[in-house]
């Protein structure tokens, strides 16, 4: 330790320490001296008070005698006996006023001075006779005074030095040391050595003192600091590495912080805008109001939305989303504003596309309303044709085939007969295919007259009315919910997809027909499933199409339009159907309908 002093000496705690240790010490102890002089002064002083009283009873009646027999030689005797007294220096006999006798150095200053009138009794009669004189020589006990000043006030400032001295390498080495070593481990912390706890090189006391109070309130302001920094570490790294422009400003709109896809996005670096106003990014373009509103309302605690048009470094304008808003402290006042930006510069170049090609289309749509608007009126116009310019003459050529078949049997041959039989049995084929094709028509155009429908009880009621048709098959119908829509177009599409599984499923030697449901992700997915035919998925993308049929006519007969009537009128509904299926493994259609109480 004493090869480190003075380095220790350097520190100005310790310069201080010894400093202040020194003149408080060297205070007391002048002020203690000086009481103790003035006392020893006063001890003296009384000591000589005290020598002159004892002249007074011992010396005083021998030269009263001495001076009645006028025995000089007796006076000088006790006179020099007087001067040689400590701190005496000179006394003299005076009669008549004469020196009688004298002894000492009279030409010594004298502090105190003492005269006895020298009386003697003679025949009853009291008669002065002379004057003992004297003189108490101070200087003696002044220089005394001042050697033992000199030494007691070095002694105590030995003494100071020394306690001085003990006193600093003892809080040296119980607290000093420690806290410099404190000192250095707080100025190396950062965030990232904040796991790092303080220890002090020492042995343990038994009990702890405050030097372990300071240290584990440290540690656990450590650790405090270092769960909160962890626990704001990502919202700072959150906020600097956003993919959006985040300022922060005072009360002042003075810039304090911009995380960095700020700079990206201005090309301003944080010195560069940090202490300074956003009006510097004003383009100029932004009409005044829009600001006035933005700052009412954050600084009555509101949060403002909105776009500006602003400029960058380089004089490029830009358009920015902005959402603005107030941070409060703990005592609910606004302490800084925090603004959240976004560079909508290719959006609104897109919206302004978009608004132009949407007037485009517009135009469009309504040029191509128009044309379906002629097309329906064309259709109409169709279906009116076909529903009485074509099946009149196909009417009047089957009733005559007819007829000839039936009066004219017997002039027919054998021949002429099958001719006019495939001419009746086409033209009904041919106004089955009418009717369809009417009713694919009316599929799309008919207005939905909507309602809550009961879809297993209405698919009881088509299983009763084509059990007739199909009395070796089976159909089962299970519970049903109840769905919304067109009860009559609803009893078509049960009749289509049901009339199917019988048509397909008759060759089993137990056809099977099965309608269901079942929840899927959180809707009623019906179904119709049957033990048929099947057919091969490759071609399920034909399926709901006009006209297109998966097996021959010869093995079931049909127009190809049914299901093609049922994929629209569900789709109508606001609904979608799919099937599933594999040869000789029968097929199961599945499709969807609104609950009650939806919208379509």
């Amino acid at each position: 330790m004493l090869r480190e002093f003075p380095k220790i000496l350097s520190h100005a705690l310790a310069r201080r320490l010894i400093l202040w240790t020194i003149l408080f010490s060297g205070s007391i102890a002048l002020v203690i001296s000086v009481i103790q002089l003035v006392h020893e002064y006063r001890d003296d002083i009384q000591e000589v008070e005290e020598r002159f009283a004892q002249i007074e009873r011992s010396h005083l009646p021998g030269i009263v005698e001495g001076v009645w027999v006028s025995d000089r030689k007796q006076l000088l005797l006790m006179l020099e006996g007087i001067s040689r007294l400590r701190d005496f220096s000179y006394a003299e006999v005076r009669a008549d006023g004469e020196v009688l006798a004298a002894a000492g150095d009279r030409e010594r200053v004298a502090r105190m001075t003492r005269r006895w009138p020298l009386s003697y009794d003679y025949r009853g009669r009291r008669q002065v006779i002379g004057e003992l004189v004297v003189l108490a020589d101070l200087e003696t006990t002044r220089a005394r005074s001042v050697e033992r000043a000199v030494f007691i006030v070095a002694a105590n400032l030995a003494k100071t030095a020394l306690v001085a001295l003990f006193m600093f390498l003892l809080v040296h080495r119980l607290i000093t040391r420690h806290l410099e070593s404190f000192a250095r481990h707080v100025g190396q912390a950062s965030f990232e050595t904040l796991n790092t706890p303080v220890v002090l090189e020492r042995k343990p006391p038994q009990k702890p003192d405050e030097l372990d109070m300071v240290v584990v309130a440290y540690n656990n302001m450590r650790e405090n600091l270092a769960e909160t920094y962890n626990r704001v570490r990502p919202l700072s790294q959150a906020v600097e590495q956003s993919p959006v422009s985040i300022f922060i400003t005072d009360t002042e709109a003075r810039i304090q912080y911009v995380n960095r896809h700020f700079t990206r996005v201005t090309g301003y670096r944080p010195d560069e805008v940090l202490g300074r106003n956003p009006r510097m990014f004003n383009s100029g373009q932004t009409p005044p109001s829009v600001f006035g509103d933005m700052w009412r309302t954050i600084a009555g605690g509101g949060i403002w939305s909105g776009r500006l048009y602003n400029k960058k470094k380089d004089g490029t304008l830009y358009w920015e989303d902005t959402v603005i808003a107030g941070i409060t402290d703990e005592h609910g006042r606004i302490a800084n504003y925090v603004a959240v930006k976004e560079d909508i510069s290719a959006r609104v170049e897109a919206e302004r596309r978009i608004h132009e090609l949407n007037e485009s289309l517009e135009c469009r749509v309504a040029e191509r309303t128009a044309e379906l608007e002629r097309a329906n009126k064309e259709l109409q116009a169709f279906s009116s044709t076909v529903s009485h310019d074509l099946r009149a003459p196909l009417r009047a050529i089957n009733g005559y085939s007819r007829l000839l078949l039936e009066n004219e049997a017997t002039s027919l041959s054998a021949d002429g007969k099958g001719l006019l039989d495939r001419v009746v049995a086409n033209s009904n084929k041919l106004g089955t295919l009418i009717e369809e094709i009417l009713e694919y028509s009316r599929a799309g155009q008919k207005p939905l007259d909507r309602a809550p429908v009961d879809l297993g009880k209405l698919a009881r009621a088509v299983a009763e009315e084509l059990a007739g048709q199909h009395p070796a098959a089976r159909v089962e119908v299970a519970s049903l919910p109840l769905v919304e829509g067109d009860a009559t177009m609803l009893h078509q599409i049960l009749a289509n997809l049901i009339g199917n599984a019988l048509k397909f499923s008759a060759s089993r030697p137990e056809p099977r027909v099965e309608v269901g449901c079942r929840r899927e992700e959180g809707k009623e997915v019906f179904f119709v499933r049957d033990n048929g035919a099947g057919f091969d998925m490759r071609y399920a993308g034909r399926l709901f199409g006009m006209f297109q049929r998966l097996h021959s006519e010869k093995e079931f007969p049909g127009t190809g339009v049914g299901l093609a009537i049922v994929k629209r009128l569900i789709e109508r509904h606001g609904g979608r159907i799919w099937a599933e299926s594999a040869p000789d493994s029968g097929a199961t259609f599945h499709f969807t309908l609104p609950p009650p109480g939806s919208a379509a």
